[in-house]
């Protein structure tokens, strides 16, 4: 009944900026387009820098609507594979979200209204978040492309726990250097399934980059006095 309640509400505020991690140093680019126009009404870009020190690796996303203003700023720290830390500046909506990991237990913390609310989580399993999700995707992708499902726990900052997702392939496209694989991002649990819309992704084929993703992405859309989640279709660019 929680996870139903939560869910009516919640927003999963990191799919857009998965292609954040790639193996090496450098800068990606993406344009999301509202889901449904065939791409001829943009609503916001996102651009993503990579900076490598030592073992670690920062990585910063950054959304912009159409008149250049940042939307929503992503910060993710990383050890390799494994995220350390991570910060979301929500500026849509005034909040702050951190996500701290460290190897077992998951602790976030909500800033709204000048105030700071704190909630630590034992993870049962792989964890990921926005900027960890490219790297995770990388290393299971052997057994994605074999037909595999693969688990993981999401991070969701504005919501302070995780939810279970599953991963798996849907069709393959192409050949040689120019196959893509489609894969489909859902909800773990039957009750939340039919109240999340499963995100779908194109990768390129090995799975080191994000092609193309359609489904839930951090900025929001204002309707009336209100932001509200945001479906849209995303192309990416190295």
């Amino acid at each position: 009944m929680k996870a139903l309640l939560v869910l009516l509400t919640y927003s999963i505020a990191i799919l857009i900026s998965f292609a954040v991690s790639i193996s090496a140093e450098g800068k990606i680019s993406a344009v999301l387009y509202e889901k449904g126009s065939q791409r001829s009404k943009k609503l916001f870009t996102l651009d993503v820098d990579i900076e490598t020190k030592g073992p670690f690796q920062r990585e910063v996303a950054t959304y912009r609507d159409p008149e250049g203003k940042v939307v929503v700023e992503e910060s993710a720290l990383l050890k390799g594979a494994q995220v350390v830390s991570s910060v979301t500046q929500q500026n849509q909506t005034q909040q702050k979200g951190e996500i701290e990991y460290d190897g077992k237990n998951a602790t976030f913390s909500k800033t709204e209204n000048d105030k700071t609310k704190k909630i630590t989580e034992t993870v049962d399993g792989d964890f990921v978040v926005s900027g960890s999700f490219r790297h995770f995707v990388e290393s299971k992708f052997p057994r994605i492309a074999a037909g595999e499902t693969v688990k993981f726990r999401l991070g969701v900052w504005d919501r302070q726990e995780t939810i279970g997702f599953s991963l798996f392939k849907t069709g393959e496209e192409g050949s040689g250097e120019q196959k893509v694989f489609n894969v489909k991002m859902k909800a773990s649990s039957i009750i939340v399934a039919a109240l999340i819309d499963p995100i779908n992704f194109k990768f390129n084929k090995d799975g080191s980059k994000i092609l193309e993703m359609t489904g839930r992405t951090a900025p929001k859309i204002k309707k009336g006095s209100s932001w509200k989640d945001l479906d849209v279709e995303a192309v990416y660019s190295y």
